[in-house]
């Protein structure tokens, strides 16, 4: 999810990685920016928020967008509420 790159799309399958990836979504297709929880929202649909994690770089809009709408976030670069690094998160966002 991206809220200033509307050919994130083209970029994710140029680079090979659409097969990876469930979806790729950018506010200028779905018309709202994050942190606005509808964002979020729209990202969820078909899946579960409890199981789903916004991992991003900027505390209000991925973080605090994400908590808003259930789901669970952590920073890239950066600790998160918890003192967690995303290396730290990873264990946990990979686990069943």
């Amino acid at each position: 999810m991206s809220n200033h790159v509307p050919e994130l799309p083209v970029i994710v399958a140029a680079m090979g990685l659409a097969e990876l990836v469930g979806d790729v979504i950018t506010s200028a297709a779905i018309g709202v920016e994050k942190p606005h929880p509808q964002a979020f929202r729209h990202a969820l649909r078909g899946l579960n928020a409890a199981n789903a994690w916004m991992v991003g770089d900027n505390p209000a809009a991925d973080v605090q967008g994400a908590l808003s709408a259930g789901m669970r976030a952590t920073l890239v670069r950066h600790t998160d509420a918890h003192g967690r690094t995303v290396a730290d998160a990873v264990d946990e966002i990979l686990s069943p």
